[in-house]
């Protein structure tokens, strides 16, 4: 078959088998089992299949960049990155990788601009089958991050020694084909374990796209261009700062003016002395500030 079943955490090729849709691959021992929606033909009829180039092309691209992060991480983080586990699919990718404290914002920029470092370089991937114990004696261990491969014969995929592993899955032939990287998200999954979610390709440069949408539709509302966005935010800011500031200072100085009142009016029953604002107006916080008052002013409450 020509549809990439599901595997090493790569979604699978979608498409069309004659006139149904293939809406998903599994892969069962030696037998690649296709799902679809629709009719088939009988038993030993020939059937074209058509694989859905589009998508196979986007999570190329993603899985490439899997690679090719795994690498920058690595170079940024240090030799104790390993990569933990992985998903592909054609809008959107993620790698976890082992590290032992939170990524900063810095480290994380840092590794998106050496992943982009990468790409621009247009190196070539090659991918190769080797015998395991020639490969694990070039490469070491590190082949096994996407897991250990239960064969006599591997399948290396090589981005000029970048990053090296055993790896099924379709990849694009050079780096320059990725496109754009961009780290959308970061998130501790569990302890020593960091998620990387990402983006590449035409999906990285809608993201891009809409983040400038979103800024310049922020922007329209401040009456301003997106370059003084910050600044006019800032000085926002600084201003609701300030009234919260009087206001506090007006509601201190109404409890001042109030309790004399309320404990003027104090009345007593059954040798307990109550106590009553009858202002209705008045927001939780200035009630309990004015409770809080009369506690002072009048200790035996």
């Amino acid at each position: 078959t020509a549809f990439y079943p599901r595997g090493g955490g790569q979604e699978p090729d979608h498409g069309r088998i004659k006139d149904s849709r293939v809406v998903d691959v599994e892969k069962y021992g030696g037998v690649v089992l296709h799902k679809v929606e629709g009719s088939l033909p009988r038993t030993g009829s020939t059937v074209k299949g058509e694989v859905d180039s589009p998508r196979r092309e986007k999570i190329k691209r993603i899985h490439t960049a899997t690679h090719i992060l795994n690498g920058s991480s690595r170079q940024v983080l240090g030799k104790w990155v390993w990569q933990h586990s992985a998903f592909k699919e054609e809008d959107y990718g993620r790698i976890d990788i082992t590290h032992f404290a939170h990524l900063t914002k810095e480290e994380v920029r840092k590794i998106e601009d050496v992943a982009n470092e990468i790409v621009m370089k247009n190196l070539p991937v090659m991918t190769t089958f080797m015998p395991r114990r020639e490969a694990e004696e070039r490469y070491g261990f590190r082949l096994y991050q996407g897991g250990v491969v239960p064969s006599k014969t591997i399948r290396v995929v090589n981005i000029s020694n970048w990053d090296v592993q055993a790896c099924g899955g379709t990849h694009t032939r050079t780096t320059g084909e990725v496109g754009l990287i961009k780290i959308v998200k970061t998130e501790r999954i569990q302890d020593g374990v960091e998620r990387l979610e990402f983006v590449a390709g035409h999906p990285a440069l809608e993201h891009v796209q809409g983040m400038d949408a979103t800024l310049d539709n922020v922007a329209s509302v401040l009456n301003t261009q997106q370059e003084n966005v910050v600044k006019v935010v800032t000085a926002l800011r600084e201003s609701v700062e300030n009234g919260k500031k009087r206001e506090r200072a007006v509601t201190q100085r109404m409890v001042e003016l109030s309790v004399p009142g309320i404990l003027s009016s104090a009345t007593e029953m059954n040798g307990v002395r109550f106590y009553l604002a009858r202002d209705g107006d008045l927001g939780e916080e200035l009630v309990i500030a004015q409770g809080q008052s009369c506690v002072r002013a009048d200790p035996t409450l």
